[in-house]
Formats: structure tokens, sequence, C-alpha cells
């Protein structure tokens, strides 16, 4: 269960490693300037984030996106082709986050489908959702959920460029415990949790991560229980809190 973000921070490493090089080269007259400011660029920053995640086998689809849509921008560059970048830009992300949305449809391991009987709407409140198993997926906005599970197993968070508040204060955690699958990319998601829960995060952070904001002793966790949170987030942030 480990194994998968030991492999991603060994490639963040290996590529951290690359890049301190060249940069060290280039002050030594060593390197271009010029192929510097290829490598050090936001379109092969999509690259290697696109190779960090193909490391981890529930992010290959996510990997190859942003591999692509890397790609897809050197193009023009490359071949001098005269398409411009406001041109392709909103196309190639509408294809790519289509993509992601359909990859990630159902993704839980052991859920095969979610009841969406079990889901109660409250206009201008929190959705309630009764199942054992969540999958929020929020693009360029987001909502309130509430999760009532006597035995709450975790799920999938999605969030692009947008995000959403999940309370799971009237849930109790399975007794297997529970793991969560993030991936946030440019946006934020608030997790609302009891301060007895123990939280385990397991997760890849590039220019963001998770903070923990509850004030818990640890002596007031139920350590038998534990909420694993893990997968990938980029450009954002979850924030864990509680009333």
């Amino acid at each position: 269960m480990n194994q998968k973000p030991t492999d991603s921070r060994l490639i963040i490493g290996i590529i951290l490693i690359a890049l301190g090089a060249v940069l060290m080269f280039n002050t030594m007259g060593l390197v271009d300037w010029s192929v510097s400011t290829y490598i050090f660029s936001w379109k092969t920053l999509l690259i290697l984030i696109g190779i960090v995640l193909i490391t981890n086998k529930q992010r290959k689809v996510a990997g190859t996106i942003l591999i692509s849509l890397g790609v897809a921008f050197w193009i023009p560059y490359i071949f001098d082709v005269n398409i411009r970048f406001h041109q392709v830009f909103w196309p190639l992300v509408l294809i790519g986050v289509g993509v992601l949305v359909i990859s990630r449809r159902g993704n839980i391991p052991g859920k095969p489908d979610f009841d969406k009987k079990k889901w109660k709407h409250h206009f201008g409140g929190y959705s309630t959702y009764r199942d054992d198993f969540i999958n929020d997926i929020s693009i360029f906005g987001g909502g309130h959920k509430k999760v009532d599970s006597k035995h709450f197993k975790g799920g999938n968070l999605t969030s692009v460029f947008g995000g959403s508040e999940i309370n799971m204060i009237g849930s109790e955690m399975d007794a297997e415990g529970c793991v969560i699958d993030v991936f946030t990319l440019f946006g934020g998601t608030t997790l609302i949790l009891p301060n007895t829960w123990k939280v385990q995060i397991d997760t890849v952070s590039i220019l963001g991560g998770i903070n923990d904001k509850r004030r818990v002793a640890s002596s007031e966790l139920d350590k038998s229980k534990t909420l694993v949170i893990k997968g990938m987030v980029m450009f954002g942030g979850i924030e864990i809190k509680s009333y």
C-alpha cells in the first residue's frame, strides 16, 4: 500500500536532481541557456508532473493527459506551426478533463455502482450521502456534502479548478478503517472530520499539501481506526477541520 507513493517520490527526487544539475551546468557555462529555457518551462512542467503521475496505477490516465497537454503546447514551437496558445488551450483542457472524469467514474475498489437513491438533497444546504462510499468530482465549482454512514469505507475525491466541503461528523468509520483517494489540481477540498478520527496522510504533493487544523491531543484519537488519505495534490490543497 505504501509502495506506490514511494515510487512517485523517487521519480520526483530524480527529476529535482536532474533540474538542479542542469542549473549548475548552465551556471558553469556547460549548457547553452536556450536549452535551459526549454527545460524550465510550464509546458515541460506539465510533462514532468505527468511522468510522476503515471508511476501510480490509478493516476495513469491523468498523467497521460498532462504529458499530452505538455507535448501539444510544445508542438507549435518545435515544428514552427502557426497556432497561438489561446487557440488550443481551452479545447485541450476540456478534452483532458473529460477523459479524466470518464476514467474516474466508479473507480472505487469493491464498490460496483453508487446508489443514487441514498442521496438526499437539501437546496441551499448540504446534500446528504448515506452510502458507505463517496465519489465527488468538482470541476470549476463545488458543493457541500454530508456523509451519514455507519460503516464509512472511503471513496474518491477529485478537484480540478474547484473543490467541495465534505462533512463526515455524523459518520462512523468501518471497523477496518477507510481510504480516501484524492486528486487535486488547482483546487481545494475541505474535510470536516470527528476529532476522534486518526488521519494518516500518504499523498504526493507538488506545490500543495494537506493541512490538518484539528486541535486534538493524541490521547483523544481512536487509534484502532484510521482514515488514510492517499493520492496526488498539485497546485492546491486539502484542509481538515472539525467543529
